[in-house]
């Protein structure tokens, strides 16, 4: 271990002249940053590489804030694969999404995505069979956007355009679909789309074939 001379012996020593005499006194110089610390930093400074897999989307910047929270979402809704737990943490964020935006309008879409999360949890889950029914009582007449992707500028919007598709269809018609086992429900459910939602012209179209299995 290197020994350090007190400040006055060493002055004095200088003072005598009398360095050649005397072993040198190196000063030991401060070591560099090792080099895995340099590459740790290069790494952290590194720019994030772009998403490559097909659900990679932008929003445009004109978006109201719920439209684009709810378009956000959308992305976490299609990683929801694999596991419940990954389908309850998605559930949770349109939960979140529900409560911060009372007043929107996507609300009823919203309830519809947490019921075919829940759905896709087996056994056939009675809390999908819940969102169904606040859809089915609360949102009679509420429209159903569809997300669609601009192929020029690969932004991701909702098509707010005016629309014949009703949430509250759609929700009938699952209900038929994944709680079929009562057959008298699920066929109620049908009929109720061909009767009072003629103008949802795609779910009335899937009524119409899946009524003939009764």
């Amino acid at each position: 271990m290197r020994r350090l001379l007190p400040v006055l012996c060493l002055s004095a020593f200088l003072a005598t002249g009398c360095a050649a005499t005397t072993r040198e006194i190196k000063i030991q110089q401060p070591q560099p940053k090792p080099k895995i610390e340099e590459k740790i930093v290069q790494e952290e400074q590194a720019p994030v590489k772009e998403k490559k897999d097909p659900y990679t989307f932008r929003l445009s910047d004109n978006l109201q804030q719920d439209y684009k929270e709810y378009l956000l979402l959308f992305d976490h809704y299609l990683d929801s694969v694999g596991s419940d737990r990954s389908y309850l943490e998605t559930i949770g964020r349109y939960q979140q999404f529900i409560a911060n935006n009372q007043d929107s309008n996507l609300i009823d879409e919203a309830k519809l995505r947490i019921a075919e999360l829940y759905n896709l949890m087996p056994p056939p889950n009675p809390a999908s069979l819940a969102y169904l029914n606040n859809i089915i009582s609360n949102y009679v007449q509420a429209d159903h956007y569809s997300i669609r992707r601009n192929r020029l500028t690969d932004e991701l919007y909702l098509d707010t355009n005016p629309v014949c598709e009703k949430t509250a269809a759609w929700a009938l018609f699952y209900k038929a679909i994944w709680f079929k086992s009562n057959k008298e429900q699920a066929k109620a459910c049908l009929e109720k789309i061909l009767s009072e939602y003629q103008t949802s012209t795609k779910v009335h179209m899937l009524a119409q074939e899946e009524l003939k299995e009764y």
